[in-house]
């Protein structure tokens, strides 16, 4: 349980290190592309479930 804690912890300060990188414009333009491109077959993504947020950080990673 600890564990997960610390992985969660870890992620809320890695989520807020990029939030406040990225300009509104990016994050605009990016909320535009997943409905255009995405929103057909894909929710979006609810940061209260772990595997959504395990997914916005591996898209983080490799885009």
């Amino acid at each position: 349980m600890v564990r997960i804690s610390l992985i969660a912890a870890a992620l809320a300060l890695f989520g807020a290190n990029r939030a406040a990188a990225q300009s509104d414009a990016l994050v605009a333009e990016s909320g535009a592309k997943f409905q255009r491109n995405c929103t057909l077959c894909h929710q979006p993504p609810d940061l209260q479930f772990a595997t959504d947020r395990a997914w916005l950080d591996q898209v983080h990673r490799t885009a």
